[in-house]
């Protein structure tokens, strides 16, 4: 830690992924309330459809249980990315990523929050992502 430095330790090969072909981004809609939904997104670096928009986009969440929903890399999903797909994952209340506020702002008589967030983060990926897909 004093030195400030890092050392890769692991690092798992897959077939085929290029890192540098991948673009990954944190995004943040504005929930009914005012509160700030982090949505963290990947898609292909050089796609073209993405610079219009035209990507199909699939939007993810979970907000129950204060269960989080983290956006780590996942093998799985290169097969969407490499047609042209941009994957989100909408942070909403009830999850913890936000820590426990987060989680009491989406349970119980507050759930509807969670519903609310998801239909803001799509609403603002369908208006904004092409002005930030640069």
């Amino acid at each position: 830690m004093a030195s400030m430095t890092h050392q890769l330790v692991h690092e798992e090969i897959i077939p085929g992924y290029q890192k540098h072909l991948y673009t990954s981004r944190r995004l943040h809609a504005t929930g009914v309330d005012g509160t700030a939904i982090p949505i963290s997104l990947v898609h292909r670096t050089a796609s073209v459809a993405t610079k219009t928009g035209a990507n199909p986009l699939l939007l993810h969440a979970y907000g129950a249980y204060g269960y989080s929903t983290d956006p780590i890399f996942a093998a799985t999903r290169l097969s969407l990315l490499d047609r042209g797909f941009i994957f989100a994952i909408a942070h909403v209340r009830g999850g913890s990523e936000m820590g426990n506020r987060w989680y009491e702002e989406g349970k119980l008589g507050k759930k509807q929050n969670t519903m609310d967030d998801f239909i803001k983060c799509a609403e603002y990926l369908i208006k904004v992502w092409p002005q930030h897909s640069d």
